[in-house]
Parts: structure tokens; C-alpha cells; sequence
């Protein structure tokens, strides 16, 4: 179990797959999880998707990416501390 929420404990499958509890419950996948990416292939699809600059981070459970067609400007940069 990684936490307990509202709806029932948490697990790391929970996470990767979809909350199992409701998908059991309901017999509906609508809540399963589509996709997943790594980090390599999220930056790979945003490449593909148009996107020049990239900025990217990963926590212990989470993948995160700020995409952008054009280049930020030193705002938006110091906003978002994003790295110059």
C-alpha cells in the first residue's frame, strides 16, 4: 500500500494500471490507465507532436514535462524556474 485515500488504500499497481478496486467493482475498464510512458518515450512523442523545447523531471511516482513549440521567454522561464 503506498497511501490510503477517500476511495480505498492505494497500491503501486493502483498506480501503473488503474485503481483495481473500481474496476472490480464497477466491471468497467474506464478506469484502467490507457498508457504509460517512460521518460524517454514521453519526450520521444512530444518531439513528435511538435514540441522544440522540452524540459523534463521525474519523481518516485510521477513523470513530469513542461513542452513548448517555440522558446520560452526569460518570464515564462523564471516563472516555471525552468533552467536557462
Amino acid at each position: 500500500m503506498l497511501y490510503e485515500s477517500p476511495a480505498g488504500p492505494i497500491t503501486v499497481n493502483d498506480v501503473i494500471y488503474g485503481h483495481g478496486r473500481q474496476i472490480a467493482l464497477s466491471g468497467n475498464d474506464f478506469y484502467a490507465h490507457k498508457n504509460a510512458f517512460s521518460q524517454a518515450s514521453l519526450g520521444a512523442a512530444l518531439r513528435d507532436a511538435g514540441f522544440q523545447w522540452i524540459f523534463m523531471g521525474s519523481g518516485p511516482y510521477a513523470i513530469r514535462a513542461l513542452a513548448f513549440q517555440q522558446a520560452p521567454t526569460p518570464e515564462r522561464r523564471s516563472l516555471l524556474r525552468l533552467p536557462t
